[in-house]
Order: C-alpha cells, then sequence, then structure tokens
C-alpha cells in the first residue's frame, strides 16, 4: 500500500477439487516504525520508532512541523539501541513548531542517533538522549540550521564529512559538542556551545 489508512484485505484459495475457501481481515497501514521504507513517508505529530529504521536511497522522509518522535528502548538491550539510518533523503523543517527527537529513557545513549550517508536538511529539530545526536558520513549532504542536540553523548560526530551548520546550539552533550574524524570538515556559522564537557 502506498497509502496511509484502513485496507479490507480477502484471500480466496481454490483447491484442485474445485473447493474454494475465503478469509478477510482488516489491515491498518501506517508509517515505518521499524525496518525499511518501501515508499516515501511523512511523519506527522507522534510517531514511535521501535528498531532501526532505514530510509533506503531513492527514498524520502518528510518529518512536518510540531512532530514528536520517541525511539523506544527497554531498559537492558543492547548499546546503542535504535537508529534512525538515512541513506536516502531526511528532510525536517519545524518552521512552524519545532521537530522533536528523544527516548522515554531520559538519558544519553538512550538511542543512537540519526546516521546519515545520503542527505538531511535539519530546521528547527531537537535531538536529545542519543549516543551520538547525528553521524554524519563521507560524501552524506547535510544542512542542519536553527536546531539543539542536548544531553547527549555527542552532539554530532563527523566522519570525512562537510555538513553546514549554522545557528543551532550544542548543549550540555556528555562528552562532545561535535567530534571530527578521518578529515572531518565541517562548517559552523553562529552556533553555541555549552556545557559539553569537551
Amino acid at each position: 500500500y502506498t497509502q496511509k489508512g484502513e485496507y479490507t484485505v480477502t484471500l480466496s484459495v481454490t483447491d484442485n477439487d474445485g473447493g474454494i475457501t475465503t478469509s478477510t481481515m482488516a489491515v491498518t497501514v501506517g508509517n515505518t516504525m521499524e525496518g525499511m521504507l518501501y515508499v516515501d513517508e511523512v511523519w506527522d505529530r507522534a510517531h514511535r520508532i521501535t528498531g532501526d529504521v532505514i530510509v533506503p536511497p531513492g527514498r524520502t522522509l518528510t518529518i512536518l512541523p510540531g512532530t514528536y518522535i520517541i525511539v523506544d528502548t527497554a531498559a537492558g538491550e543492547n548499546d546503542y539501541f535504535h537508529a534512525l539510518i538515512i541513506e536516502g533523503t531526511l528532510t525536517a523543517r519545524g518552521e512552524t513548531g519545532a521537530i522533536t527527537f528523544t527516548s522515554p529513557l531520559k538519558q544519553a545513549s538512550a538511542w543512537q542517533g540519526i546516521v546519515v550517508t545520503g542527505s538531511m536538511i535539519l530546521d528547527n529539530v531537537m535531538i536529545s538522549h542519543a549516543e551520538r545526536g547525528a553521524a554524519v558520513f563521507d560524501t552524506a549532504q547535510v544542512l542542519i540550521s536553527h536546531s539543539l542536540f542536548e544531553e547527549n553523548e555527542t552532539g554530532i560526530h563527523v566522519y570525512n564529512a562537510m555538513p553546514r551548520i549554522r545557528t543551532s546550539t550544542f548543549k550540555n552533550n556528555r562528552w562532545y559538542g561535535i567530534k571530527e574524524d578521518s578529515g572531518a570538515a565541517p562548517k559552523f556559522i553562529e552556533c553555541l556551545f555549552t556545557g559539553n564537557r569537551r
């Protein structure tokens, strides 16, 4: 299905003797909570992530203003928990209401964060309680503005990439506001770093 909604699914089976059996059930189609996106999706209002969500190449995830994304992780699960993995495109513009990513555990490293190898635009987005609010790799095309990375292990971790980050705040991250590795060259414009260990 390419649209969210309620659908009726009917299965009919005919055996070799001509006997027919039919079964019908209702199916609710919603946005992806874990696994891979098979069509472009738009998230709005509240959305839960219950496992890794992958946006593959050629697919776009759009998150609307005011959306509150909760990454569920049961206490005692493996470190780094769940991630939003962007191999395609993520567009999250909170112009008329901030977009929030967080975990109910309310502790740094409660979820892995957003992992980007494709393209990402974040505007007026708040990311908290992640191992890395965003991890940006190699040829990823990333533009971040007016956003807040707070109470993560690391706000943004950049690997051999050149994200552009403007008018954003990195606050009370346990280790780094931003960490750079392997030839990373992020460009910062009018950003604020406060309360980070490094």
